[in-house]
């Protein structure tokens, strides 16, 4: 099992990307395994499942899984038909019988996160392994001593970037500008709950937009709406001054549950439209829209909060 180590975090070359939901890291379902989907992402866990064993090769002794394999129909030899499984592997211009294949010392195994067989993490082997190392243990045939708490699992580095699709942010806004004119700013912004660490739900998510007042503009001439593409359950904050020029207006989804859950249903994102008018605007100075354009990008000067507690993104 340690040769090149079925056992997730451990021995020569570990398989550290298992058919898992939370090792994975989902955020939007079976999206991500479609590659035709925008939330696609690669074939790979964001969290390592350390200690976890997978089922591993087949009885050809060959561990590539099943989105990596064909099937062909072709004749049986007695005048009927048969289905037969080709490898896809890696390195060979074409499929690879799987009744004819032998594993070469070049050929690649192939994980793949969406194989519920080969790559599982099932209960009953994982059981009878977790156990029979517990024996071996309190039998003494271990070495060395065990890591202290504050030492395993090991630390993960989370990408901290601000691409939409594999960044490891959590609690975050994306915005676009949705038709800023002379005199208001329209942006649509994208409130996500991707966590993971671990996934949870928030019920009292909000975003804060802040802007600056130009020219003789105060905070009770802007004026401020929800307008249409905004989400149902969408709560419309009034304008306040933190500072200076500086003002911010709140949008809610009180009593909205959202957490990484099933992009069909949109349950990690809600979407609102503000629109903001005052007698001048310039939104060159604004915090949350000095970088907007009318692409969706994460935007982290639109900080999201949960009960008002801040969560992802910074504050002027």
């Amino acid at each position: 099992m340690l040769g090149r180590s079925y056992l997730v975090g451990f021995g020569s070359r570990p398989f550290n990307s298992p058919h898992h939901r939370g090792a994975y890291g989902a955020w939007a379902g079976f999206h991500h395994l479609i590659p035709d989907k925008p939330e696609y992402r690669p074939d790979s866990s964001r969290n390592i499942l350390f200690g976890a064993l997978i089922g591993g090769p087949d009885h050809n002794d060959v561990f590539i899984c099943e989105g990596a394999r064909i099937a062909k129909e072709e004749s049986d030899g007695k005048g009927g038909k048969e289905w037969v499984t080709y490898y896809k592997v890696p390195g060979h211009t074409e499929p690879v019988s799987k009744k004819a294949y032998r594993p070469a010392s070049p050929d690649e195994a192939v994980q793949l996160v969406a194989d519920a067989k080969l790559n599982e993490v099932a209960l009953d082997y994982n059981a009878g392994i977790t156990a029979s190392l517990a024996m071996l243990a309190a039998l003494g045939y271990s070495s060395g001593k065990a890591l202290p708490d504050s030492a395993f699992p090991p630390r993960v580095e989370r990408n901290e970037k601000e691409n939409l699709i594999t960044t490891d942010r959590e609690f975050f806004a994306a915005a676009r500008d949705a038709g800023s004119a002379q005199g208001c700013a329209i942006v649509a912004v994208q409130l996500y709950n991707r966590s993971r660490w671990p996934a949870r739900v928030t019920n009292q998510t909000s975003f804060r937009y802040f802007f600056a007042l130009d020219g003789a503009t105060t905070a009770h001439s802007i004026k401020a709406t929800l307008e249409k593409g905004t989400d149902a359950g969408a709560v419309l904050g009034t304008v306040q001054q933190l500072k200076d020029k500086v003002c911010y207006i709140d949008v809610a989804f009180p009593d909205v549950n959202i957490f990484p859950g099933n992009r069909d249903k949109n349950d990690d994102r809600r979407t609102a439209v503000l629109k903001l008018q005052g007698p001048e605007w310039d939104a060159v100075n604004d915090w949350s829209t000095k970088v907007l354009g009318t692409e969706w990008r994460l935007m982290p000067q639109i900080p999201v909060y949960n009960a008002r507690k801040l969560l992802g993104g910074s504050e002027p």
